[in-house]
């Protein structure tokens, strides 16, 4: 796949240019959960090697390394307690996760806190989850941190001590096992969360229209930062799967626009660099779905007396015509992406990123607020 292949080339180059700042930034967005064309490890496994060569020295390396992975889980950790504990105990019976069995989870991760995740984040396949598992099953923060810091430090000594001996044959190992990989996990991750949310959500529907206490500006706020957060990744990953998808077909159209999009992009805002322009798009996609969340909280949850995901695709107009009217003509592409001489192509992506976002806003903001907010004959019950 051409694009992901010039994503990934782009990230090696990041590593050239802004070498520790970029190994930096690259793990960071990797543990809070987030899809990257080439996986965390690799950085890790780049760091080891940069040290080998006298580029980078080696306490510092892994003080970044560690840093980052700290930053980044504390955001996964975050949502878990934040969202995801009162996510599940307001809903998880209705997807066969009642009180009890929660309860009995809880209560084995609290006697086994320390073990279990130092053992979960060193392995494969659980290293996310057992961030998560940690905040909506209460793990304080005090007691996660350090053995959250412990099994990430472990994890990375290893994958740095690779590239630090072994340095490009361990690159092109791991690279190879790893790369076909990512299409795989990313679709199970957005075949996950996408439906859990459609099965909380049509589950939930007997509590969700009921009214509710009003709420601080601050848990509005927060409420919004984690809905706009879940949003984001479901659309981020579900782009990424109909892109491998088309790959897997042959159809090539709507990646060329991409990457002449990319291109030309590039040259307007980053002096023709890629790199500069892909970090600066990627801070820009973060930013922006908080904004638009904070809108749909403020704007449309009062103003539109309709069910959420109907709500939600009444929204999507809003960010679409952003996008198709404002900054696709400023990146180069012309009104409506017709610059690109795709036809309607660009149009069409726009319309699938900026739907799926907008209703999986609606659905996460739906019940992230129902599980935090008390229903409001409830709130008046002494």
């Amino acid at each position: 796949m051409e694009l992901w292949g010039r994503m990934a080339e782009l990230m090696l180059q990041l590593i050239d240019e802004y070498d520790d700042q970029a190994i930096f930034l690259w793990l960071f967005i990797e543990e809070t959960g987030f899809p990257l064309p080439l996986p965390g490890d690799l950085a890790i496994l780049l760091a080891g090697y940069r040290v080998s060569l006298g580029k980078m020295n080696p306490f510092w390396a892994l003080f970044l390394l560690e840093l980052a992975t700290l930053l980044g889980g504390s955001v996964l950790y975050w949502l878990g307690v934040r969202g995801g504990r009162p996510l599940l105990h307001r809903y998880g019976r209705y997807v066969r996760l009642d009180r009890d069995k929660l309860d009995r989870a809880e209560a084995w991760l609290q006697r086994r806190q320390t073990v279990a995740i130092v053992v979960g984040r060193i392995t494969p396949g659980l290293r996310t989850v057992t961030i998560l598992a940690a905040g909506v099953f209460g793990v304080p923060y005090r007691t996660f941190l350090p053995a959250f810091a412990l099994g990430s430090f472990i994890y990375i000594l290893f994958f740095f001590a690779l590239g630090l001996w072994v340095g490009p044959q361990a690159i092109e190992a791991v690279g190879a096992v790893r790369l076909p990989m990512r299409a795989i996990v990313t679709t199970a991750l957005f075949v996950g969360l996408g439906t859990f949310l459609t099965v909380m959500y049509r589950r939930a529907a007997a509590v969700r229209h009921l009214a509710r206490e009003p709420a601080p500006e601050g848990r509005r706020l927060e409420t919004s930062a984690m809905a706009g957060l879940l949003a984001t990744l479901l659309m981020g990953m579900g782009v990424n799967v109909l892109l491998y998808l088309l790959a897997a077909l042959g159809v090539g159209p709507p990646e060329q626009a991409l990457l002449q999009l990319l291109d030309r992009a590039a040259l307007r805002f980053a002096e023709g660099s890629s790199l500069r322009f892909v970090a600066l798009m990627a801070a820009i996609v973060f930013a922006s779905g908080f904004g638009w969340a904070v809108v749909y909280s403020h704007l449309a949850v009062p103003l539109l007396r309709i069910p959420p995901w109907l709500r939600g695709l009444a929204f999507s107009v809003l960010p679409l015509t952003s996008s198709v009217l404002v900054v696709l003509p400023l990146l180069g592409a012309g009104p409506l992406g017709l610059g690109l001489e795709a036809g309607l192509l660009p149009l069409a992506g726009e319309v699938f990123r900026n739907t799926l976002f907008s209703v999986g806003l609606a659905a996460s903001y739906s019940l992230l607020r129902a599980a935090r907010q008390r229903p409001a004959r409830a709130a008046a019950t002494p």
